[in-house]
């Protein structure tokens, strides 16, 4: 036996977080019922729907690529208004999906994959994956300021987590500094900066974990092998 969203993910449909919203919209049937979050199924035995299509069970061949991603580019597999997409930057007979977001107006590293277990490891909260930004912001960059927003301070949806961060360079009234944060709330840095009435410019996550964005371009991506992946779990 194994949970549905477990199973989802095994087929490169959907994370399980996405695949556990798949089933609360009711875009998944088992033996032709909907299914229900938590849901337990035999794979051998039980018939699985994902809007209308039966479910066809395999273990696809697992493919992880480190992407960077340009700014006007949107973390999803697909877009409403028409706006590119990061999945569109990689050529692959698999379907992928991103691990986690990186907003439309911040560009850099983002990992695209068909592997849930591993979007499932590098996502849940108590994994605490430390995620590595440039920020350029405006503003007067003090002391004091940095040691709050290092310690956590007060955001509508409760406390942020002790960050790291340190001054690259001032550039009269801009500096660019290097942020480190272990949890992934939406437009997390750029509301942190806010409170200290620093406004960010422009924003690039250049690691998440041990891997780098190092050298590759914006729109580039390249396909990262077992010591890659073995790096970035540990």
């Amino acid at each position: 036996m194994i949970r549905l969203n477990k199973y989802l993910s095994q087929q490169g449909l959907a994370s399980r977080r996405q695949a556990d919203t798949l089933i609360s919209q009711g875009k998944v049937l088992v033996n032709d019922q909907p299914a229900k979050l938590g849901t337990t199924i035999d794979p051998d035995k039980d018939t699985v729907k994902f809007l209308g299509k039966v479910v066809v069970s395999n273990k696809p061949e697992l493919e992880t690529y480190l992407v960077y991603k340009p700014l006007g580019y949107v973390s999803t597999t697909s877009d409403p208004q028409g706006r590119p997409t990061v999945t569109s930057l990689v050529k692959s007979s698999t379907r992928l999906y991103p691990i986690g977001r990186l907003d439309q107006d911040s560009e850099g590293l983002i990992l695209l994959t068909n592997d849930g277990d591993l979007a499932y490891r590098l996502t849940h909260p108590k994994h605490h994956v430390p995620k590595t930004y440039h920020a350029l912001v405006t503003g007067n960059v003090t002391p004091t300021k940095l040691n709050r927003l290092r310690r956590g301070v007060m955001l509508k949806d409760g406390r942020t987590a002790p960050a790291q961060i340190e001054v690259i360079r001032p550039q009269g009234n801009k500096s660019l500094l290097s942020i480190t944060i272990f949890e992934g709330r939406n437009r997390q840095i750029r509301r942190m900066f806010s409170t200290q009435k620093l406004e960010v410019e422009k924003l690039k996550r250049v690691a998440i974990g041990e891997l780098e964005l190092g050298d590759l371009k914006p729109g580039n991506s390249k396909k990262l092998d077992p010591k890659d992946l073995s790096s970035l779990l540990h």
